[in-house]
């Protein structure tokens, strides 16, 4: 068994839903891809490349992370077209604990 925050217990393999913030937030990095970058640079001092573009891309990676999917993954794109930065957003659910 193990416990979301709060308290509530789970069996080993249960499915937990996305909670209505989860999905919210989710949304707004769909809607506004630029975010990411924004969220990177501004508030986390990350130096990114020169981009032109931020495209949301296939949140699958089979060949790196197998059965794993991203909430969003974004491809910063320069001039050309060429990608120059990737972005994966994954928005944590809230903590697990295996203690009873």
């Amino acid at each position: 068994m193990s416990r979301l925050a709060g308290g509530t217990r789970l069996a080993k393999g249960t499915a937990v839903l996305p909670s209505p913030l989860h999905e919210f937030l989710v949304a707004l990095f769909r809607g506004r891809p630029t975010l990411a970058p924004e969220v990177l640079a501004d508030l986390l001092g990350v130096k990114l490349p020169d981009f032109v573009e931020a495209r949301i891309e296939d949140k699958a990676f089979p060949k790196v992370l197998p059965e794993r999917h991203a909430d969003k993954a974004i491809v910063l794109r320069n001039e050309a077209g060429r990608a120059v930065f990737g972005i994966i957003v994954e928005l944590a659910a809230p903590s697990i604990s295996s203690t009873p």
